[in-house]
């Protein structure tokens, strides 16, 4: 293949089975944008590209904002097209701006690291992705309580100064999927997220922590509750990782979290859901 023959352009409805059967080939059915809610919300507030070969999709990228941040959430390409440039025609196309703080978690694909290089982010840390069991944990006095839309973005908000509401109701209506609220002994809210998912996603999509100084304890708390095997994506200096892994809990993969600015992310106060942060 040629490079000048293939066309990127924003997607559209009849493209969707084209995303999906690239998404089939690279273990993106769950998670990612073989998922419809998944594309669906990407499609309503953020951006998605398709790349054609011949009028078949050989590839997609996605994207949405994070406050200021430009976040990249998947980019794929049909593993018969790899090493044309097609990831490339990917990533420029996939911006929303030409300029401002980027960022996004790459895989260890050998093509995937050099291309986001290229674009300018680099490798900060880990996300190491944990999974385990829950009740391995120990019991805590702090609480755990339902919450709504507002209640977590206005708090996310307060602490981070971004606004995650659209997040936070894509996450709601997932599968089993649930806000919380976590207060210390002193009843003082120290940390908030969303838990719930499909398949061996089941966990925790999201959460933020008031400080470094509760966010174990908070992340802790919150990641009890949940009744059955569970996964969480940890930044690598987060300190609820050394938690984990002495609760038994397996590092199963890890991805690179890559950017243009390492305070885009509080890597000690965030669990990150590794497509929508």
């Amino acid at each position: 293949m040629n490079a000048a023959d293939v066309v990127v352009a924003d997607a559209v409805d009849r493209d969707v089975v084209g995303i999906v059967e690239v998404a089939a080939t690279v273990d993106e059915l769950v998670g990612g944008c073989g998922d419809p809610a998944y594309l669906s919300h990407l499609r309503r507030h953020g951006r998605v590209v398709v790349a054609h070969l011949a009028g078949r999709v050989v590839g997609y990228a996605a994207s949405h904002r994070i406050g200021t941040t430009e976040m990249v959430t998947d980019l794929f390409v049909h593993p018969d097209h790899h090493g044309h440039g097609v990831g490339k025609l990917l990533l420029d196309a996939v911006w929303t701006s030409s300029h401002g703080p980027r960022m996004t978690f790459s895989s260890k694909h050998a093509h995937a690291l050099p291309l986001y290089l290229r674009a300018g982010m680099a490798p900060r840390w880990p996300l190491l992705w944990l999974r385990g069991d829950p009740t391995a944990l120990a019991a805590t006095s702090w609480s755990v309580t339902s919450a709504s839309v507002d209640e977590v973005t206005r708090w996310e908000h307060v602490w981070l100064g971004v606004d995650r509401a659209v997040d936070y109701g894509y996450w709601l209506d997932a599968a089993d999927g649930r806000l919380v609220v976590v207060r210390d002994a002193a009843a003082e809210v120290a940390g908030v997220g969303a838990l719930g998912g499909r398949g061996d996603q089941y966990g925790v999509a999201h959460f933020t922590a008031r400080d470094a100084s509760v966010s174990d304890a908070a992340l802790t708390a919150a990641i009890r509750t949940l009744p059955r095997q569970a996964f969480v994506a940890l930044p690598g200096p987060h300190p609820t990782v050394r938690t984990l892994v002495g609760a038994q809990w397996r590092i199963t993969d890890a991805d690179y979290w890559m950017a243009t600015d390492d305070a885009l992310v509080e890597a000690r106060c965030q669990a990150l859901s590794p497509g929508l942060g």
